[in-house]
């Protein structure tokens, strides 16, 4: 009881200080995200004097017909990703990649302890509006894209938790994951298994399905000489 307390009174404090505060712009990107020639608008905004994790807490998307709509509490890093396509705007922030004429935009987020940051995927809907995709704590490590825009998202869902004797220390089943860009008929990320069994096992890795498991004990060497 006294931890749902303090987290209700966390949370309320939080969008007080959303309300109240002076939102100060990171950055304010302009790009067409559907391919009709016209621009639409993203601002990323943080309130000064902001302390916690994260270089912007509040993204503003403002499409071609000046319609808006608002992604708060966030905690933004910069794109750090090198091992991905090339990114279709400047910024130190926002990845964007793909068909010009329809891309995906990207971010990512603060990790916290020892759990991966979240990442979140979107795509402009038909109807104007920015429609999230991917939205999970997982370890972005790559982004492939081939001459088709046929892209996978490359990466590890959480770190693999060890223990035991220092003799025998064995560690959970963590698998990599790849994930396929979907694009037609419409926009979606779905896990590709087979693909990812293909992966983990040419990273010298083991393959017993795509879900962590910490009742699968993985000797630590081959989870740490995995590539």
């Amino acid at each position: 009881m006294k931890k749902a307390i303090f987290t209700l009174v966390m949370s309320l404090a939080f969008n007080t200080f959303s309300e109240e505060a002076k939102w100060k712009i990171v950055e304010q990107i302009k790009v067409d995200l559907n391919g009709d020639g016209k621009q639409e608008e993203l601002v990323l905004e943080i309130p000064e004097g902001w302390r916690d994790p994260g270089e912007f807490t509040r993204m503003t998307f403002k499409n071609s017909k000046g319609e808006k709509s608002t992604f708060s509490d966030l905690s933004g890093l910069p794109w750090e990703l090198k091992n991905s396509p090339k990114n279709l705007v400047k910024s130190k922030y926002i990845f964007i990649f793909g068909n010009s004429k329809h891309p995906v935009l990207v971010f990512q987020e603060y990790a916290y302890a020892s759990m991966p940051g979240m990442i979140q995927f979107f795509v402009m809907s038909k109807d104007g509006k920015l429609q999230g995709l991917f939205n999970k704590e997982f370890e972005l490590e790559k982004i492939t894209e081939k001459a088709n825009h046929k892209i996978r998202i490359h990466g590890l869902p959480c770190g693999a938790e060890c223990w035991g004797p220092e003799t025998n220390i064995v560690c959970a089943y963590a698998p990599r994951l790849v994930y396929d860009v979907i694009t037609t008929p419409e926009y979606k990320i779905v896990l590709n298994e087979a693909e990812s069994k293909k992966r983990n096992l040419a990273d010298g890795y083991v393959w017993h399905g795509p879900k962590y498991s910490d009742k699968i004990e993985i000797p630590v060497k081959i989870n740490k000489n995995r590539k």
